[in-house]
């Protein structure tokens, strides 16, 4: 009697499969079926998957939506041959897997990772562009001391004067301001501010005057060209990384360059 039942589950089955078959236009073939019959109960799953693997090959190649046909396909196999549950690789559709915690916490890191990296070489590329500028601040100034010695044979007194927004001038020399004296010729109207001149107290441009042509060691300082003769002076200004094989830190800027040690006497 079971034998009889078993034969009778797998004609319906053949002929439902048939029927499915036949319509997306494939060959039918009865060698496809065979490997239901005489199975056991403890090799359906075997047999269903040896019969899918069999039914599936013939849409390949075939111009059908191998997604219909496969739900129909598994329909039929569900409905006529119950079984156990068939491992996803035999013939179900693959089932849709989204992420795992673990997997979104590496990928927030790496994002993370990335973003610290970015952030450091965008604030080290400002930092030398700043550094650039002060350079190039320091440097035209420098060229304007120049210009006013060439013309009063001396440089301007002062000592610990902050340069930034001032002017240079050949009467009044270093000053807040040049329009005291409208007969005056000004060499600089507005010296620049050092970039961080706001918010750093430190990262001011400073120029001192001294009595000697040499500032090495301790220099007098010149306060008034009226009754002392400034033959040289001194920038201090402030790098944070280094720019152009100039080291990071103080330094002091001279009639004949930039002298060594952190920042003027």
């Amino acid at each position: 009697m079971d034998v009889t039942i078993k034969e009778l589950k797998v004609e319906r089955a053949r002929r439902a499969l048939k029927r499915v078959i036949t319509r997306y236009g494939l060959e039918w073939s009865d060698i496809s079926m065979s490997v239901w019959r005489e199975r056991d109960d403890k090799e359906r799953e075997r047999a269903r998957s040896e019969a899918w693997e069999a039914v599936k090959g013939m849409w390949k190649g075939k111009d059908i939506d191998p997604l219909a046909y496969q739900r129909e396909i598994r329909g039929e196999l569900d409905r006529l041959l119950p079984a156990s549950p068939v491992p996803a690789t035999s013939y179900q559709l693959p089932a849709r897997r989204g992420f795992t915690l673990v997997e979104l916490l590496v990928v927030i890191a790496i994002i993370g990772l990335i973003s610290t990296i970015g952030v450091v070489a965008l604030n080290a590329a400002r930092a030398k562009a700043r550094d650039a500028k002060r350079i190039s601040d320091v440097s035209a100034v420098a060229k304007a001391l120049e210009l006013y010695n060439t013309t009063r044979n001396e440089y301007p007194a002062g000592v610990g004067v902050d340069m930034g927004g001032g002017c240079l001038s050949e009467e009044l020399g270093m000053q807040v301001s040049c329009t005291a004296i409208a007969t005056d010729v000004v060499i600089v109207n507005t010296i620049p501010l050092s970039p961080n001149y706001v918010g750093d107290t430190a990262d001011h441009y400073l120029y001192n005057a001294y009595q000697q042509e040499s500032i090495v060691g301790t220099p007098t300082d010149c306060v008034s060209n009226i009754t002392q003769d400034c033959h040289s002076f001194g920038i201090d200004f402030v790098l944070e990384t280094g720019v152009s094989g100039i080291t990071s830190g103080a330094h002091c800027w001279t009639s004949t360059g930039i002298a060594a040690g952190a920042g003027c006497p």
